[in-house]
């Protein structure tokens, strides 16, 4: 049966502190003990773990081959220690340890990121989780408790009354009813093809045009969808997965402008004319958050920023 090992945390930075400092004295002044505090205190931890850190045959203590294995060792111990005390402090004033943000794959961009970067700096012991989605996805992970708080993409006024193509969403109105929703801004949608795709290059673009070719479109994961301009229309849910689709030149497609910038730069993906000039069709944004649950302070925190990311 193995014998467990008995040391103090002081013990503990006892020895990294003389360590890295070089002598027993400098450790000493900076841990505000005397120095024979903590020359009991290394000498205590070298009698409990059975090995010699330090050689004091000179005038200043040396590591031994012992103390340098096991510096680094006690050095994470210590770091793990600190952690474990910052964030029980931080947990102690009421801020989640975890939160869940369900995102619309369209509002994935530099300026969520920025926001989720300063969230990191002030709230460094919360824990992030993302769950992705397609409009009416992300009002359900919030509604059903998956999700803390969502950025979506309806496909109209959330505020408002919602319809869902699917039967087995009949019921979607009673799981939404305790969402609260807020504007958040809009994403700009390009419609595109392949460079190579017939319509390519073309000046003016005509509804009947488009309606004869294949559309490219989205679907929630739960049915909802939108309205088609075309009478063939291929659907996926993830905007990801549509731009490889137009890339493939397998249709024409509303793209976020953030994820058909690279490819229209490298002419790969074409911007079709369907509207006046300089004209751009946007996407409406909404946070979401269920009402009938307080947002702790790191949620409050996220949400007052989501407001403003893009």
């Amino acid at each position: 049966m193995e014998t467990r090992v008995q040391y103090s945390w002081e013990q503990v930075e006892a020895f990294v502190r003389a360590a890295r400092l070089g002598s027993f004295s400098a450790a000493a002044r900076e841990l505000g003990k005397a120095q024979s505090a903590v020359s009991t205190a290394i000498a205590n931890l070298e009698a409990d773990l059975g090995v010699n850190l330090f050689d004091r045959a000179g005038h200043l203590p040396v590591l031994t081959p012992e103390g340098e294995a096991l510096l680094g060792d006690a050095e994470r111990l210590l770091a793990r220690g600190e952690r474990f005390g910052s964030r029980a402090a931080t947990l102690a004033t009421g801020v989640e340890p975890r939160l869940v943000l369900a995102v619309d794959e369209l509002a994935w961009g530099p300026a969520l990121v920025d926001r989720l970067t300063g969230f990191a700096e002030r709230w460094p012991d919360v824990e992030m989780e993302f769950l992705f989605g397609i409009v009416g996805d992300i009002a359900l992970m919030v509604a059903e408790g998956r999700a803390h708080m969502g950025i979506m993409v309806p496909l109209a006024d959330p505020r408002g009354r919602r319809v869902y193509a699917e039967e087995a969403w009949r019921d979607a109105e009673s799981r939404l009813a305790g969402l609260d929703y807020f504007p958040a801004g809009a994403v700009p949608a390009l419609p595109v093809v392949a460079a190579g795709h017939p319509l390519a290059g073309r000046r003016a673009v005509s509804p009947d045009e488009l309606e004869a070719l294949r559309q490219l479109d989205i679907t929630s994961r739960g049915g909802e969808r939108p309205d088609a301009l075309s009478g063939q229309v291929w659907r996926v849910d993830s905007y990801w997965a549509l731009r490889d689709l137009v890339r493939a030149g397998l249709g024409w497609a509303y793209l976020p402008e953030s994820l058909a910038a690279s490819d229209l730069d490298a002419g790969r993906l074409v911007r079709l004319d369907l509207a006046p000039a300089g004209e751009v069709w946007r996407w409406p944004l909404y946070l979401v958050r269920d009402a009938r649950r307080a947002p702790g302070p790191a949620a409050r925190w996220l949400l007052e920023a989501l407001a403003k990311a893009v």
